[in-house]
């Protein structure tokens, strides 16, 4: 879960709220965690990385779905996600490395007009 988010939406004791299992920061600890089956849950992600875990583009991701979040928030909550690399490193890489399925991901949802101005 990204923990700031979910402090915003149910305030600094969200855990008396939800059951957390773990905050995590690394997407393919998640999707191993959920595949495990050790837990049953769902893991809060960027839009654009749930769909490329859904679409198949993200190795784990297979046999997941995506859920949206209801858009009835008080205030809107909004997240800002990106991706970063040096001139010329994801060249270095083939089109599967994570780098690259998440740069492709977020230039997918860029170029798809979702993303709402600030």
């Amino acid at each position: 879960m990204i923990a700031d988010f979910v402090e915003r939406w149910y305030g600094t004791d969200f855990r008396t709220h939800l059951q957390v299992v773990a905050e995590i920061d690394d997407i393919y600890y998640g999707l191993a965690l959920l595949r495990s089956e050790m837990t049953r849950g769902c893991m809060l992600c960027a839009r654009s990385i749930g769909e490329a875990a859904v679409a198949g583009r993200l190795p784990g991701g297979e046999g997941f779905r995506l859920v949206e979040f209801a858009d009835d928030f008080a205030p809107m909550l909004q997240l800002v996600s990106g991706v970063f690399a040096r001139k010329g490193e994801r060249d270095t890489y083939d089109a599967s490395h994570p780098l690259n399925v998440l740069w492709e991901a977020f230039r997918e949802e860029a170029a798809s007009g979702r993303p709402l101005p600030l």
